[in-house]
């Protein structure tokens, strides 16, 4: 018993000493942890700026910007950047600007927003500032501070593309914007660029880290966790101008208001992303653990073009795209999450001159495997314009190796369901509907639906403007309560029905309506409710 007892307490005292040990260890890591991220911070602080934006009050109608001078603009109200503006607040310490003495001649500029940006490059021949381009789309002067240097104050935006003086480069299509400062600008200020690194080489779980202004706290940092990558249609279709953004970067590292155009880095301090957008619930407007960033891929190529060429020229396929089946991913033995099926090829376009056909399933692009349709998007769309693109699809079952032309992406592309006649209103549903003409037929035939009725326009305040969700001009109505329509005669007739067949005291009655959202291909439904009391 003595022996058990002695045996016990030298394994106590063994096990404490083991345990002093391994808190130590513990311990030392951490602390070179902490110590590590304040190094980070104090290397890429200062190349991270805050921007605040304004606009001329004096030079005619603001429109969007009467009211707070933070208000939100406009065009952003109802998408994703919606609650970036939420809740922003003038800073403290600033005078509000009908208490701002203005000079005679000289315009007043109210403040539209703040966000962040950051340094990416600096030489002898000035400084390129990355942001977000809807922190400055709709600005005409921004003041752009530094951490450690003196801020650039009333800076005047010029965006003409002929402008010798040209110091702001916008693309909307990838929300992202380049602001140039000349030497004469610059003066004696020292600034260090950021370095991008390459987005792809992220994995989930990476520790990340973002900077930026949330909330007008500049100088802000944060750490998360890569937690998604290749996100699509992330946010809901609320307006035909709303961006659709694919292939994001998802993080837990914080994002708030003013983060937005800030960076999000690696371990090393590297810039990996653009912070642009965060999702949230119906509890809240502010980060929740979901936040966006764009890949500093995407990012680097867009800077690269605009400081080269002064633009950003996109490819061009011209085909319709989409993931394939279920049924062909298993029949054809591919991996998941891999591939796209061709759903059309649009005549004398360059997909259609390089060979690729309907049913197609494009397994690489330039030697690069094809993970989903918003990432074969993105490798046509940088692909060398005016040459050839190897492309290998999969047909038949069999691999086919082609040579495919990459044309450019003209700025706009008309779309298939935009009206060629006159529509005919149909008052209980507030809405102007019109029959298909032979091309806007053939869209939809291509997607499986070979009647209906398009949806051409909403009116303000109308039942389907307050009850729907997603139903939008361009969308096709299939079936309404559960029977199909040719036509708008069919539509009112059915509707006049169901408000016939009402309760004595009904004072609305519901509608179900079958749809194809606008641009995409699914069917889905909407219950909308007709106010039809007396």
């Amino acid at each position: 018993m003595r022996r058990k007892a002695i045996a016990g307490f030298a394994f106590l005292v063994v096990f404490s000493v083991f345990l002093t040990q391994s808190s130590h260890g513990v311990t030392d890591i951490l602390r070179d942890i902490s110590e590590h991220q304040a190094q980070m911070y104090e290397k890429v602080a200062p190349s991270v700026v805050r921007i605040e934006t304004s606009r001329n009050h004096t030079g005619g109608d603001l429109g969007q910007f009467h009211g707070s001078p933070f208000e939100m603009p406009k065009e952003w109200q109802g998408t994703p950047f919606e609650d970036f503006f939420k809740g922003l607040q003038e800073p403290k310490g600033k005078s509000d600007s009908k208490d701002r003495v203005q000079s005679p001649g000289i315009p007043d500029f109210v403040p539209m927003g703040i966000g962040s940006g950051m340094i990416v490059r600096a030489d002898s021949t000035g400084a390129w500032i990355l942001t977000n381009n809807h922190v400055v789309e709709n600005a005409q002067r921004m003041q752009i501070e530094f951490l450690e240097e003196s801020p650039i104050l009333d800076l005047d935006m010029v965006t003409e593309f002929d402008d010798p003086n040209r110091n702001a480069f916008l693309d909307r299509k990838t929300d992202l914007a380049v602001i140039y400062l000349s030497p004469e600008i610059l003066g004696d200020r020292k600034l260090t660029p950021l370095e991008l690194a390459d987005s792809d080489d992220l994995k989930v779980g990476h520790m990340v880290y973002t900077l930026g202004a949330p909330l007008d706290r500049e100088w802000t940092f944060s750490q998360g966790i890569v937690s998604g990558t290749d996100r699509g249609q992330v946010f809901p279709r609320k307006s035909e101008e709303e961006i659709r953004y694919e292939g994001l970067i998802q993080t837990t590292a914080f994002i708030n208001v003013g983060n937005s155009g800030g960076p999000l880095l690696d371990i090393d301090g590297k810039v990996v992303g653009i912070n642009v957008a965060i999702q949230t619930s119906g509890f809240s407007n502010g980060f929740i653990g979901i936040g966006f960033a764009i890949p500093s891929s995407r990012a680097t190529r867009v800077l690269d073009a605009f400081i080269t060429n002064g633009k950003l020229t996109r490819g061009f396929l011209g085909v319709k795209i989409g993931p394939p089946s279920r049924d062909e991913i298993e029949y054809f033995g591919l991996k998941p999450r891999s591939g796209v099926e061709i759903k059309h090829v649009y005549s004398e376009s360059p997909a259609d001159e390089g060979g690729m056909q309907e049913k197609d399933i494009v397994l690489s692009f330039n030697g690069k495997e094809v993970r989903n349709p918003s990432h074969f998007q993105e490798l046509v769309a940088y692909a060398p314009v005016e040459k050839k693109a190897k492309v290998e699809v999969l047909r038949k079952g069999a691999k086919v190796a082609l040579e495919v032309p990459i044309g450019v992406q003209p700025d706009s592309v008309s779309k298939p369901t935009e009206a060629v006649a006159d529509g005919d209103e149909v008052e209980e549903l507030g809405a102007v509907l019109r029959e298909l003409d032979t091309e806007s037929a053939e869209y939809f035939k291509d997607a499986g639906f070979e009647s209906g009725v398009l949806l051409e326009k909403i009116n303000s305040g109308s039942p389907l403007a307050k009850n729907n969700q997603s139903i939008k001009p361009g969308s096709l109505i299939t079936m309404i309560e559960h029977q199909p329509v040719n036509s708008i005669e069919e539509v009112k007739s059915i509707i006049s029905k169901v408000i016939e067949n009402r309760g004595a005291n009904a004072r609305e009655v519901r509608v179900m309506l079958n749809y194809v959202p606008a641009g995409e291909d699914k069917e889905t439904f909407q219950v909308i409710r007709l106010d039809v009391g007396d």
